[in-house]
C-alpha cells in the first residue's frame, strides 16, 4: 500500500487506515518505519530553534540536541515495544514491525502541525507572548498531543481488531509495561554501575597490595 495514502487516510479516515498496513506483508518497507522517525527527529530539533524564544520552553543556546532526539526516540521506540509485548500475548493481529509503523503514523498531526505552530509563535511581540501568545500555542500543543494520543488508541484497537474498552485496557497495560521496562532498565544500570565501581576497587586493592603505590 502507498504510504502517502496511508498518510492521507490516518489524517482523515483513521479507522480504515491503520488495517491497511498490514494488509500486504509481502510489501512491507522498513523504509517508512525509519523516515517518519526521521521526521519526528527532525520537526522537533527544528522546533527548538524556530519558536519564538520567550514562548520557548527549552533554550536552544543551551539545548543537548543529543538528548531531544533521545527524548523523542526513545518513548516512541518504548511504547512500540509495550504495545508489541502486550497484544501478544492478548490475541493481537501485528508484528512487530507493524506495530512500530502504526506508532509513527499516528505522530503524523506532531510531524505536520509542530512547525507551523512553531512559526505562528514568532507573530507575537513581548506584550503579547505575557497576554496571549503562551495560552495559544499551549492549546495549540495541547490539541496536537491529545490527536496523537487519539491516534494511538485507534491503531492499536483497528490493528488487532479490538473493541473500545479492550483497547483501553490494552493501552493501561501497555502503558505499565513501558514504565516496568525502564524501571528493569534503571535497576540494571544502577547495579551495572555499583559491581564496575565495586570489581575496580577491589582491582585497586590487589594492585596497590602486590605493586604497591
Amino acid at each position: 500500500m502507498n504510504p502517502y495514502h496511508i498518510a492521507l487516510t490516518v489524517l482523515f479516515e483513521p479507522m480504515y487506515a491503520f488495517p491497511l498496513i498490514k494488509r500486504d506483508r509481502r510489501r512491507f518497507s522498513h523504509l517508512v518505519n525509519f523516515a517518519l522517525l526521521f521526521l519526528v527527529v527532525a520537526v522537533r530539533v527544528a522546533s527548538i530553534l524556530i519558536t519564538h524564544y520567550p514562548i520557548s520552553a527549552v533554550d536552544p543556546q543551551q539545548t543537548n540536541i543529543g538528548r531531544e532526539v533521545l527524548n523523542m526516540i526513545v518513548p516512541i521506540l518504548t511504547w512500540s515495544v509495550g504495545c508489541y509485548l502486550v497484544t501478544t500475548i492478548h490475541s493481537g493481529e501485528s508484528l512487530s514491525r507493524e506495530v512500530l509503523q502504526g506508532v509513527a503514523f499516528a505522530m503524523l498531526p506532531y510531524i505536520l502541525l509542530t512547525l507551523p505552530i512553531a512559526l505562528v509563535s514568532n507573530l507575537f511581540s513581548r506584550t503579547d507572548v505575557a497576554l496571549l501568545s503562551v495560552t495559544f500555542i499551549d492549546l495549540a500543543t495541547g490539541f496536537v498531543w491529545a490527536w496523537v494520543i487519539v491516534l494511538q488508541l485507534i491503531a492499536l484497537g483497528q490493528m488487532n481488531s479490538y473493541g473500545f474498552l479492550e483497547t483501553l485496557g490494552v493501552a493501561l497495560v501497555s502503558l505499565f509495561t513501558c514504565v516496568f521496562l525502564w524501571a528493569v532498565l534503571v535497576l540494571v544500570y544502577v547495579l551495572g554501575s555499583n559491581v564496575t565501581d565495586f570489581l575496580f576497587t577491589v582491582f585497586e586493592e590487589y594492585r596497590l597490595f602486590f605493586f604497591g603505590a
